[in-house]
């Protein structure tokens, strides 16, 4: 389970021209409510810290029914969520800060706090919200340390005016299968997105700006919401407090230096784009100084932005409408082992595979054993060794290939990636490629004399430094999960060679490719059987094997130094 607290207290730069007044609910809105149950209507769980801060809860004021959309108060400002002409899908949000309390409510989160300002706070009980009412930015810092010092699960901390995807929110309220970073946060990649700035490097977040805080060479941008696990709780109260006792002898809106431990608000041009309120990013800049790794969950071009009036608020609900969430679900599917065969040739083979396999609910074992019975057919095609057998045997080889694409992307797009799936589906693999062997071995010699000695010794060798890659690559993973603070934020393959110039994502396109990963094998195998014959696929398959292995290594052997 996890906690939220959503700071609602930046300013939004006015009301929004002819914005109706914030109001309760209508009836039907209201009985979606109850019947959800709302924070503040249930019993709550809170920690005892922040419920002796929280807001008493007055009946609200006999006002109209306001019709579809609502307005919300975010800060100074009046922003509604979308036009009356909107699609049912945008209307169902009503207010900003509601469909975001929605998202977070649908992500398992067992608690949503909302800091305000005490002026604001009447405006905000009108929507149910478990208000905690703050005097100032330092003021905010010290709530969330309160939280962090008395919670003992996750705590997200989220800004009120952010609009995101629900995909976006959730790769970083629910991580994925791996070690859970200790601090992660949302971003966006590129230097022109608008947002505090962030610089990046190896899935981490390295510098991170705010409205006092410089980065002269950004990667990218911070998105308004970041998460801490149970172990990073205290280095998130740490500097939460730290912060409010620096902004104290800087108070806010202060235009000369204070002390030198003080925080002095960046002018204009040296914020790029940060906001001197923002206590999020501002959380983010002091988490980076002092609580080690902070992984970049990044947003994949989902629409997510924080919005500050009317225009900016119905622009981003059209463009989430706009999205086609099936294949947005398809692509976060995508397998993660940085394969570029994978993630950008087999995709326009492996998404309508996956889709028509979901339709006909077919299972991934499923899957993976049709996978397993291919790969055995192609084995007994090329054990033939004439020009048939090794050009069906190769054809079915890539069939091989397409599946194993296939299988893991439709256990994350229905939500089946289980444990036995995760278990099972290296064992089928390690068979599947011990079986293709076998074959091209049966095809270049047989099973008996000179010859067969020489084909059965390569393809024991092949196996051989294929498994020391495989207890090379453990290795490095069990180092990973035994610091998860340093642990990176998993990242479908697609995205993985994401980032940086042209030239630099080819450069890893070219070392992924090089590395041979388990799809780029199959399809070697299958071109070297097409084209010439097994002794030149397995000669070829172990030198490939050695050179990448070697290399592997090396690497591994430089970062442990």
């Amino acid at each position: 389970m996890t906690l939220a607290l959503v700071i609602a207290t930046t300013a939004s730069g006015g009301a929004a021209p002819g914005a109706p007044s914030p109001a309760p609910p209508s009836e039907h809105v209201a009985a979606r409510a109850a019947a959800a149950a709302p924070v503040s209507a249930r019993p709550s769980a809170a920690p005892a810290a922040l419920a002796a801060r929280r807001a008493p809860a007055p009946a609200a004021e006999p006002t109209a029914a306001l019709p579809l959309p609502a307005a919300l108060a975010i800060g100074r400002g009046c922003v509604p969520v979308a036009r009356p002409d909107a699609p049912p899908r945008a209307a169902a949000g009503l207010t900003l800060l509601g469909r975001l309390c929605g998202q977070l409510e649908a992500l398992d989160v067992r608690d949503t706090f909302v800091i305000v300002r005490p002026e604001q706070a009447k405006r905000f009980r009108a929507y149910c919200h478990d208000l905690v009412e703050s005097a100032d930015l330092a003021d905010d810092l010290r709530v969330v340390a309160r939280l962090a010092r008395t919670a003992a699960e996750p705590v997200v901390v989220l800004n009120g005016d952010l609009v995101a995807h629900a995909d976006a929110l959730d790769r970083l309220v629910r991580p994925g299968a791996g070690p859970e970073p200790r601090c992660a946060a949302l971003t966006d990649r590129g230097p022109a997105v608008p947002g505090a700035p962030v610089r990046g490097e190896a899935g981490a977040i390295t510098e991170a700006g705010s409205g006092y805080h410089r980065v002269d060479r950004p990667t990218g941008s911070f998105r308004g919401a970041l998460r801490v696990s149970a172990e990073g709780l205290a280095a998130l109260a740490d500097a939460a407090e730290e912060l409010a006792e620096r902004l104290r002898r800087t108070p806010f809106g202060a235009s000369r230096p204070g002390p030198q431990d003080a925080l002095t608000p960046l002018r204009p041009g040296q914020a790029r784009g940060a906001r001197a309120d923002d206590a999020v990013a501002l959380l983010l800049a002091g988490l980076v100084g002092g609580a080690g790794r902070v992984a970049a969950v990044d947003v994949q071009g989902l629409p997510t932005a924080r919005v500050t009036d009317a225009a900016a608020a119905r622009e981003m609900v059209e463009r989430l409408d706009a999205c086609d969430d099936a294949r947005i679900r398809l692509d976060r599917a995508a397998p993660p082992d940085g394969s570029p065969v994978a993630a950008y040739l087999l995709p326009w083979l492996a998404r309508p595979l996956t889709r028509a396999a979901a339709r006909r609910r077919l299972s991934p074992h499923q899957l993976s054993w049709i996978s397993l019975w291919t790969a055995g057919l192609a084995a007994a095609w090329i054990s033939v060794g004439d020009r048939t057998g090794l050009l069906v045997g190769a054809a079915l080889l890539c069939a091989v290939a397409v599946l194993d694409c296939t299988d893991g992307r439709l256990a994350r797009y229905t939500g089946r990636d289980d444990a036995l799936m995760r278990w099972l589906e290296p064992l089928l693999d390690a068979a599947k490629e011990a079986v293709v062997l076998a074959g091209v071995a049966l095809g270049a010699g047989g099973l008996a004399g000179p010859a067969a000695a020489t084909a059965w010794s390569l393809a024991a060798a092949v196996l051989v430094v294929r498994g020391l890659a495989e207890m090379i690559a453990y290795s490095a993973h069990s180092a990973r999960m035994a610091d998860p603070g340093r642990a990176r934020a998993p990242a479908p393959a697609s995205w993985a060679l994401a980032g940086g110039t042209p030239v630099v994502r080819a450069g890893r396109a070219v070392l992924a490719v090089l590395s041979l990963p388990r799809t780029e094998r199959l399809l070697l195998i299958a071109a070297t059987l097409a084209v010439w014959n097994p002794y030149v696929t397995l000669v070829t398959v172990l030198c490939w094997s050695l050179l990448a292995t070697s290399a592997g290594l090396a690497v591994r052997l430089r970062r442990a130094g």
